[in-house]
């Protein structure tokens, strides 16, 4: 067997798929590798018509190693939309070329049916400010309602809300909610779509191959890495297998920065020794996608259904190739479960061959439950009304899992320096049950919030690498176990016995949990603690005598909303050079991982020796020039409603009326023309903001505020320096 050893210098990598970066030959190799468990009937990509194909083709690198054996595996490798986000995201942020980013991904297609099934407000956000959101609704079915049936005594169903249950048979059943799926406050999207991963995915391969149309190897699997300080400057060492082709071949790749989004069964964080922290039972649940016939009146709501019989929760989602509507379904069957593997242990003794059965993804085996064992159960959960798979149609995708909420005890691994050099994103560091609908969402999160930090270490643009890097670990931890104890609250009142919601309070404590849900999925809920780019600086002006961010009724029942650590909530806005209405985060797009500096001016604007006007001029001709403008730009907010440009006075004026170019500074023409903006009072009062005041929010690349400061020209250039030196390194 010849070895042949190539110094693959990585600068980024990311396991679900493998980024690998190459410095001898050029090469930056990326690792993002999703690890899932699929069932055998699964139908192959080219039997479904509902995932575009690709187009094109990849070019692979030379085989390294000739001649080495690859065992089969028991488990699919897959790129996930966690891996191909972040691999998306570096390529939009520079690294365009083969010797900068490399993805390898071991599946050689997209998901044909299955998996994640939604995307919720903060991720359809994201998707907007980068300009897929008009692609993603194409494909994808807006859920617009939700609703609860639960098992009721005979004499209360005559004054159930439910249409009327066929003659023969007693009605068992009762509508006890429907309600509409709130936004959240201040939420730009919609609350929830359903749609296909494997859609999800066609969409980032696409984006990724229009900014980087080398960078996706698919075929090989990262079977070891460690950190190896033997070549300081690169201490991660990455072996790759390729068995797709004729020979199977491996490679070993030295890198910078080896990111892990190979799924709960991560070969990432298992080579690493990071454990899995939290519960995990073998209560296991069914799930569905199929062509339902059915009378039950729900079937395109977001809906739960509880009685004697079961439990089920009900997925709208989108059309097959056929044109005909899926549903998804969740359903408990655990004493089913139990059942059928003392059945199956009595059939082996007798000798009578095993049937085919489905994988429980999250315990990586065999379950005992077929889709004849799920069809039945659903049969008796949703009686009297009928719930049958549709003559002519087939399963499109069913599977297992057991109940379990775990999260990574680290997100990340350093070197003997300290410094962050092996990454966990996705379900390699947090799992919980998928009726939550956040796994795909948060860990496309993840992805977002590491993928900026990740290139401004590779680029050399970080002031400090490992406190940056640090960062994510500190962020994104602090949310998944935020996610997996919502997950937790959830599942133990949404499944709650009918003797706890007779309970008092009960009622109260769902709707506290809804709010709770709600806040966290549009992100506007979300808060990440202090650290190097989450700074507070203190809440008053130079005089030390008032508070320039307060809480309002209008933004979010007092809270401060714009607050360090807080998404910047969405609004929308008056661009002044050309009348047109704009929404503030469309001028939040992560171009280059760049930091953008809001403005918010006081009525004051107009006057040329002005507080409002002195900040314009510091942070448009002073600070950015520092930067540079691919590190920090700039938008300028003004009041709908302003003093003339003599001075304050009792009466207020449009600033519309005015010809601004002549009386703001010139800079602001310059440097922010399409940029500038005027906002209402109650725009102003969304974000907390004082019109008469103002100040200067600095937000993140990931959309998220990183501090706050006065609009004072004694304090705004020290804070923004000191906050941006931190982050970045000056020109």
């Amino acid at each position: 067997m010849t070895d042949e050893h190539t110094y693959l210098h990585i600068k980024s990598l990311a396991s679900a798929a493998t980024w690998v970066s190459e410095v001898d030959s050029g090469k930056v190799t990326l690792n993002i590798q999703d690890i899932e468990d699929i069932p055998d009937d699964t139908p192959s990509p080219e039997g479904l018509s509902t995932i575009p194909p690709f187009s094109g083709s990849m070019e692979q690198p030379a085989p390294a190693v000739e001649g080495f054996h690859q065992q089969e595996c028991d488990h699919d490798q897959k790129a996930g939309p966690a891996g191909l986000f972040l691999t998306s995201l570096l390529a939009r942020n520079g690294l365009t070329e083969k010797s900068s980013l490399l993805c390898i991904d071991p599946r050689l297609h997209v998901r044909p049916a299955g998996h994640a099934d939604g995307l919720h407000a903060r991720s359809l956000e994201v998707f907007k400010v980068l300009g897929l959101y008009e692609e993603l609704m194409k494909v994808s079915t807006e859920v617009g309602e939700r609703a609860r049936w639960a098992e009721v005594p005979p004499s209360s169903c005559q004054e159930s809300e439910s249409p009327s249950a066929p003659a023969s048979e007693p009605a068992r059943m009762e509508r006890v909610m429907r309600q509409k799926l709130a936004t959240a406050p201040n939420a730009r999207m919609k609350q929830l779509i359903s749609i296909p991963q494997g859609q999800i995915e066609r969409i980032l391969e696409e984006d990724l191959k229009r900014n980087a149309p080398e960078a996706l190897w698919r075929g090989p699997h990262v079977i070891e890495s460690r950190i190896d300080e033997t070549v300081p400057s690169h201490p991660v060492l990455v072996t790759i297998r390729d068995s797709s082709g004729t020979k199977t071949t491996t490679r070993e790749i030295r890198c910078k920065y080896l990111v892990g989004a190979d799924g709960a069964h991560s070969t990432i964080r298992k080579n690493f020794d990071i454990l899995m922290e939290g519960d995990s039972t073998d209560h296991v649940w069914g799930v569905i996608d199929f062509v339902a016939d059915t009378n039950f009146p729900d079937i395109r709501r977001l809906t739960t259904v509880q009685n004697s019989s079961g439990m089920a929760m009900i997925i709208p989602r989108e059309k097959n190739a056929d044109g005909e509507w899926l549903t998804r379904f969740y359903v408990d069957m655990n004493d089913i479960e139990l059942k059928s593997q003392q059945s199956t242990n009595m059939t082996h003794v007798t000798g009578h061959p095993e049937a085919t059965s489905i994988l429980i993804v999250n315990q990586n085996r065999k379950s005992n439950i077929k889709d004849d064992c799920i069809y039945q159960r659903l049969a008796e959960i949703f009686a009297p009304f009928q719930m049958t798979l549709k003559k002519g149609t087939e399963t499109d995708w069913s599977t297992a899992y057991a109940i379990g909420q775990r999260v990574a005890s680290d997100f990340a691994k350093t070197d003997s320096n300290g410094v962050p050099r092996v990454f966990l994103v996705g379900d390699a560091c947090h799992t919980h049950s998928p009726k939550l609908g956040q796994g795909m969402n948060v860990s496309m999160a993840d992805s977002f919030n590491l993928a900026w930090k990740l290139q401004h270490a590779v680029c050399g643009t970080a002031a400090d690498s490992t406190s940056l890097l640090q960062s994510y670990v500190s962020e994104r931890r602090r949310i998944a176990q935020q996610l997996i104890e919502l997950d937790r609250r959830w599942y133990n009142i949404q499944w709650a016995d009918s003797e706890r919601m007779k309970q008092p309070g009960y009622l109260e404590e769902c709707t506290k949990l809804y709010q709770e849900i709600s806040g966290f999925t549009s992100g506007c809920g979300i808060e990440y603690a202090e650290s190097v780019v989450v700074v507070n600086p203190a809440q008053t002006s130079a005089d030390n005598t008032s508070k320039f961010i307060f809480g309002t009724v209008e933004n979010d029942g007092g809270f401060i909303p714009t607050a360090p650590g807080k998404r910047l909530l969405n609004t929308r806005m008056l661009r002044l050079a050309d009348g047109c209405q704009w929404d503030i985060h469309d001028s939040l797009a992560p171009d280059a991982g760049s930091f953008k500096a809001v403005i918010f001016c006081g009525r004051d604007i107009l006057s040329p020796v002005s507080d409002s006007a002195n900040a314009i001029q510091i942070v448009l001709e002073q600070l950015i020039p520092q930067f540079s403008i691919t590190l920090l730009n700039a938008s300028v907010v003004t009041p709908g409603m302003v003093y003339a440009p003599t001075g304050p006075s009792e009466r207020l004026f449009a600033i519309s009326e005015y010809d601004l170019w002549e009386l703001l500074p010139n800079c602001t023409k310059r440097d922010a023309e399409m940029t500038t903006y005027a906002l209402s009072d109650t725009g102003y009062n969304t974000y907390g903001i004082d019109p008469n005041m103002g100040a200067v929010a600095v937000v993140r690349p990931d959309g998220i505020v990183g501090s706050v400061m006065p609009l004072d020209p004694q304090v705004i250039e020290a804070q923004l320096k000191d906050f941006l030196g931190a982050i970045f390194v000056a020109k």
